[in-house]
């Protein structure tokens, strides 16, 4: 079974300029937080928050993370 390689911490932060306290704060740490945003998740259609941020759909991907942090989760 081959382990995921997840971006560094860098290009995570990089890459999630914008929505990066708000993922740290619902998922408690970094490394828990950045295996989410780029896993795909059914909530997400499919895609990984990563692709939702790159597509500029950033408030959608936050009221997301709002439903998942009071554990609405659909």
């Amino acid at each position: 079974m081959s382990k995921i390689k997840y971006p560094t911490l860098a290009e995570f932060e990089e890459d999630a300029e914008g929505v990066l306290e708000d993922l740290v704060r619902v998922f408690e740490n970094t490394d828990n937080a950045l295996k989410w945003f780029y896993t795909p998740s059914i909530g997400l259609n499919n895609e990984s928050p990563y692709d939702y941020h790159k597509k500029g759909l950033t408030k959608e991907l936050k009221e997301y993370l709002g439903r998942i942090e009071h554990g609405i989760y659909c």
